[in-house]
């Protein structure tokens, strides 16, 4: 199989040179404001990324208890005796529940099918990792904590040993990367976590409002399932 050409990136790669001279040449003080502002934005971001993504799980989670309820109430309806199961109401009110779990369970497809998207900045296969989760910023970025075996059977396994040597010499490389850091270079990891952030908090945004709409014309089309139910209904015993 054939490996992912990479995005060429050779634009933004003189854009950051470019920036760094710029950034030099600024004083001191005003070097120090651009790095914090860029701080700040990340902060910002990462902040309204968490609360957007906290109401995305609210959608979720409501939809799951709604499946749950609906689930129980069927179980209710079945366990009436034959009269009153097949009365009109009940017919009708069946018809509202089975078109609202349909509904719901489009939502948590659609929340999974979300939770497994590959943002562009995570495709290292064809964006340079440079341009990437920044190492100071998120584990994404560091290379040493990325090779740790982190999933749960790794710690059934015996190489207690191994995991902590991947750690020490993870701790040995950011302590050297940090300390040898220049000002430009934290400058420029600050604005593309920023920007990362930016991107990131956008997708979360139009996550949320995808499972909202689902829920809105969901509602919409139960409301429809029910109407055409009890139309039905009465023609039938008319």
């Amino acid at each position: 199989m054939s490996r992912t050409k990479q995005v060429d990136t050779s634009a933004v790669e003189k854009t950051v040179q470019d920036n760094k001279r710029l950034f030099r040449s600024l004083d001191s003080e005003r070097r120090k404001e651009k790095i914090q502002d860029a701080i700040r934005m990340i902060e910002f971001h990462r902040a309204g990324t968490d609360a957007i993504e906290e109401r995305r799980n609210r959608v979720y989670e409501n939809a799951l208890t709604i499946m749950g309820a609906i689930v129980a109430a069927f179980a209710i309806v079945f366990s009436l005796n034959n009269t009153v199961a097949s009365s009109r109401f009940v017919i009708v009110l069946i018809s509202f529940l089975c078109a609202q779990f349909f509904v719901q369970l489009m939502i948590v497809v659609w929340y999974y099918i979300q939770s497994a998207k590959k943002y562009p900045f995570n495709n290292t296969e064809i964006i340079d990792a440079k341009y990437s989760n920044q190492w100071k910023w998120f584990y994404h970025g560091h290379e040493d904590v990325n090779s740790m075996p982190l999933t749960t059977l790794s710690f059934w396994e015996k190489n207690e040993e191994k995991i902590s040597e991947k750690y020490l010499s993870g701790l040995e490389k950011t302590i050297n990367t940090h300390l040898s850091e220049k000002e430009e270079d934290e400058y420029v990891s600050a604005i593309t976590q920023m920007y990362l952030l930016m991107v990131h908090n956008a997708y979360k945004n139009r996550f949320y409002l995808e499972l909202i709409n689902i829920q809105k014309y969901g509602g919409i089309f139960s409301v429809l399932i029910l109407l055409v139910a009890a139309t039905i209904s009465c023609f039938c015993n008319g």
